[in-house]
């Protein structure tokens, strides 16, 4: 008897060779399956039906009508097939292997003569257009602020951006970078030396209700030990703020005297802006 069933379209690209810098991003098929009829006998021995493509050298996307041939290679005049070609796509990119590269600024008393730094991964491979990957040297991390790091010895980690019309083929998404910051030691104070600057005195007075500020620092091995509360200055720019009322102002912390020391981390004071008193009047 005659019957009739879906059977799954295979392909084997097994002889498509591509050109070197080109990689198979992905194939498909404008059907999956076809309806394949004749004898019983004849159908149940076909589980799928095969299309085969030979190329070399292949440096871009290939679109064709591939005959189909039956996986068990029957009579073909036995059978009725819904599809007798079966249109390919396989998608062509370039690939290139990209360079990371790690930034810093420097900050905090550190700076990048005081550093030893090793990443992985170093970097990674994307596929994409020409337009796009020809003109990709390196792929550049954002920077890791030096201050931010609160000890001598860190682990920090970037995520890796990439432009939007490229693919990461790594699947790394992230860098793990260790830092090591040489002949620095790091020193917490606390100190009462707060100025303000930037404020317009015919009009405001300004009064911290911070009476004190803690400030860790980075400063080279000779002069931690030197560095006191009193080379502390910690000072607030009002020039922001024209209203009376009270602010968390953020501020930035010098260590006058010592040009190896950095504050780090970031530090505000809560300080209130009021009226300038009145100018006593002249007899």
């Amino acid at each position: 008897r005659q019957i009739r069933k879906s059977v799954e379209v295979r392909g084997d690209f097994s002889s498509v060779k591509i050109a070197e810098g080109y990689m198979l991003d992905s194939t498909s098929f404008d059907f999956d399956s076809i309806t394949i009829e004749g004898p019983e006998s004849v159908v149940n021995t076909v589980d799928h039906v095969q299309i085969t493509i030979e190329r070399s050298n292949v440096d871009k996307t290939i679109t064709e009508s591939v005959p189909v041939v039956d996986g068990a290679q029957v009579d073909p005049t036995q059978l009725t097939l819904s599809a007798d070609a079966i249109e390919v796509t396989m998608k062509i990119v370039k690939y290139k292997v990209v360079p990371i590269e790690v930034q810093f600024t420097e900050g905090g008393g550190a700076k990048l003569s005081d550093l030893d730094w090793d990443y992985e991964p170093k970097a990674v491979t994307l596929s994409g257009d020409s337009t796009v990957l020809d003109g990709l040297n390196s792929i550049q991390l954002e920077p890791i602020d030096l201050s931010t790091l609160p000890s001598n010895d860190e682990t920090v980690e970037r995520a890796i951006l990439i432009p939007n019309d490229a693919k990461n083929v790594s699947g790394e998404e992230t860098v793990s970078i260790h830092v090591i910051i040489h002949g620095k030691q790091i020193k917490t104070l606390r100190t009462t030396n707060i100025v303000f600057i930037g404020v317009n005195e015919e009009k405001f007075k300004a009064t911290s209700l911070s009476q004190q500020v803690q400030v860790t620092i980075r400063a080279a091995a000779a002069d931690a030990s030197r560095i006191s509360a009193t080379s502390i200055r910690i000072v607030a720019d009002m020039s922001g703020y024209t209203q009376e009322g009270t602010y968390q102002v953020p501020v930035t912390v010098y260590v006058d005297g010592f040009d190896s020391a950095g504050a780090i981390g970031q530090y505000s004071i809560a300080a209130t802006l009021a009226a300038a008193d009145e100018p006593d009047e002249q007899p």
